[in-house]
């Protein structure tokens, strides 16, 4: 446990926890080289090797792993095995094994899956819930899928929708039911009327389509 500890209301449990602090408080670290060389203060560290060279303060991290690699991030919340590992932003949360792996200086990401955001880094204000791994370069969108991945929403920061990577549609277009087995799609609104009689007028997709009669 605590080696040079210095600081004030420490719990350190396990093998080499909190070994190199000096200046740390108020943190509890459970686990096998738990914040072994960290420094911050404020955290709670449950695992083994769990934020090991975290120096950030109010984090908490719970699983095998997590945080691992974390130095000046805070306020951040990692729940599952290498979750949040190579954090150094603020105010993230990441639930499910490897959720937010890569995460960097990212900040204020939800991630709720399995590998969930594995593709974010600098990215931030991104909410994902399922396994999709976030939009390389992107920040701001909210992303729902399965729990495989094969099916999404995406919402961009502008308030547009997709359905599975069908794109966000164009001005004035209507969304439309594929039925119950097939994803929604945008189509371009269509307002028709009959040659033949004029007080017909279809309002939407094929509305009307083959309609002949005459009144």
């Amino acid at each position: 446990a605590a080696n040079s500890l210095t600081g004030a209301n420490n719990v350190a449990i396990g093998f080499q926890s909190l070994f190199g602090s000096t200046i740390g408080y108020d943190n509890t670290c459970v686990g096998h080289i738990t914040m072994a060389a960290g420094t911050g203060s404020s955290n709670t560290c449950i695992g083994s090797n769990v934020g090991y060279s975290l120096v950030g303060n109010a984090n908490t991290c719970v699983g095998i792993m997590s945080a691992q690699l974390a130095t000046t991030a805070n306020n951040n919340v990692a729940v599952g095995a290498q979750s949040l590992k190579n954090v150094k932003g603020n105010s993230n949360v990441a639930v499910g094994p490897n959720a937010c792996l890569n995460l960097g200086t990212g900040s204020y990401n939800i991630t709720v899956g399995s590998n969930a955001g594995t593709n974010l880094i600098t990215e931030s204000n991104n909410t994902i819930i399922g396994s999709h791994p976030g939009l390389t370069g992107e920040s701001g969108y909210l992303i729902l899928t399965n729990g495989n991945n094969t099916n999404s929403l995406i919402i961009n920061p502008s308030g547009a929708v997709q359905f599975n990577g069908g794109g966000y549609g164009s001005t004035g277009d209507m969304l439309t039911s594929g039925g119950n087995s097939s994803t929604p799609f945008w189509q371009p609104l269509v307002v028709t009327t009959q040659s033949s009689s004029p007080y017909e007028t279809s309002l939407g997709y094929q509305a009307l389509l083959n309609n002949n009669a005459n009144n």
